[in-house]
């Protein structure tokens, strides 16, 4: 069954906790739902998420409105040094989202992400790496969003899907490098033509 921020696995207001060999199995929902996650964490502080299978966080519908990135394999609010590493995403709509409050202190790498719409969005989270990913037949990459600082994209591997680094409202304070694109549309969107805000 289906509720709004929660899931098959929660971490809230906890501390030093690890999900480890687990298989999280969403259900497609006919139309978009606030935050349907497969993991949710929230005010929590030094988590590990590990060698997990995450898949089917998605909806059906075919045109999905209203912020559909909330279908997400992992979410995160108020979360912080946090290690995202070794996991297999697939038919998401999200692969990671951090979403509200304050995130910082992340290292998300190792990953395999495909067949998503989104495979990385960041917003309101500051001090974040993602490096040595591999992401697999994604609409978009990597998403700066809104109210970040600090985040570093780099050493990771994009191979098809639409965008590699996707942007189209304000955002700034983010370096992107070292990344290998194989037959993706637009390796670089950005909708802001300032590019002295980005490092490349």
């Amino acid at each position: 069954s289906y509720h709004a921020d929660t899931g098959p696995v929660v971490v809230w207001d906890a501390h030093h906790v690890t999900l480890e060999n687990l298989e999280i199995i969403g259900t497609l929902l006919p139309m978009h739902f606030d935050n349907h996650n497969g993991i949710r964490i929230n005010n929590s502080d030094y988590t590990v998420v590990r060698n997990n299978i995450i898949h089917g966080f998605n909806v059906l519908d075919p045109n999905p409105v209203n912020n559909p990135q909330n279908s997400a394999a992992i979410m995160t609010y108020f979360t912080n040094n946090l290690l995202f590493e070794n996991n297999l995403i697939y038919d998401s709509f999200a692969g990671f989202f951090s979403k509200g409050g304050s995130n910082t202190n992340h290292t998300m790498r190792l990953n395999v992400i495909r067949n998503s719409a989104k495979a990385f969005r960041v917003s309101f989270t500051s001090n974040v790496r993602f490096y040595q990913n591999i992401i697999e037949n994604c609409d978009l990459a990597f998403q700066p969003a809104e109210g970040i600082s600090d985040i570093g994209f780099f050493n990771n591997t994009i191979i098809g899907g639409t965008s590699g680094v996707d942007n189209w409202f304000p955002s700034n304070d983010f370096s992107v490098y070292n990344n290998i694109f194989v037959n993706s549309q637009k390796p670089y969107f950005l909708a802001q033509k300032d590019f002295r805000k980005y490092n490349f």
